[in-house]
């Protein structure tokens, strides 16, 4: 599903965000930096949060993980006209997610897309694309039984097919952000970026280029 939306978004950061958008600043928390695949975000993208609630918990719990005492709250004008966004906010379960790409003519089961999971063997989506197809053929077939069990299978650099939050992370994390990135405009180039479920509360939105983002302002928040 694609979308078009003027949303309200924030963000927080640990370092002090400079006054124009940049994409070379980084958020440098010690797991978003990786001694040989390099920056979490090494596409440069840009993430925020369409809750103001949830974007001062996350800063809150990031400053006592790295011992702050303080973190900086961004919250962006108004967009003077909507983003189009890959919009997964209703997409409960990896295998939705991936049909969503599909119907876009997204293909991310592939050699070029890392699942960058540290705690798990590591593995390319291609892996996993015959498991999808045939999970497809399960729902066309209406047999719903195979299809659950197939949808659990599709644990694409997560622990459970459900965790949509951690996907929608891994679509985007080094390498694959600049795949990503590139496949997506190279097949709609109108399209802004895409949002997800990541959290309990709010949407998360990952935005491609600052050109598509307005003013912000940020504010110091002393723990």
């Amino acid at each position: 599903m694609i979308t078009e939306v003027t949303p309200k978004l924030f963000r927080y950061d640990l370092d002090e965000p400079p006054s124009n958008w940049s994409t070379s600043f980084y958020n440098n928390e010690g797991n978003y930096n990786d001694p040989i695949l390099g920056h979490k975000n090494k596409a440069g993208l840009f993430f925020f949060i369409d809750s103001i609630v949830t974007a001062n918990e996350l800063g809150k719990i990031a400053s006592r993980r790295e011992n702050k005492d303080k973190y900086f709250l961004t919250t962006l004008d108004e967009f003077v006209s909507p983003v189009k966004l890959i919009d997964f906010s209703n997409n409960d379960n990896i295998y939705f997610m991936l049909c969503n790409l599909v119907d876009n003519g997204i293909d991310v089961l592939t050699d070029k897309f890392k699942t960058y999971n540290k705690f798990q063997k590591e593995n390319d989506f291609g892996e996993f694309k015959s498991i999808f197809s045939l999970a497809e053929t399960a729902a066309s077939e209406r047999e719903i039984n195979k299809w659950r069990g197939l949808l659990d299978q599709l644990k694409i650099g997560t622990s459970s097919s459900e965790d949509v939050g951690l996907f929608g992370q891994r679509l985007t994390d080094f390498d694959n952000g600049l795949i990503f990135k590139s496949l997506v405009k190279s097949l709609h180039p109108d399209i802004d970026g895409y949002r997800w479920k990541e959290n309990q509360s709010g949407f998360t939105y990952c935005l491609f280029e600052s050109r598509t983002l307005p003013n912000k302002k940020s504010e110091t928040v002393l723990l």
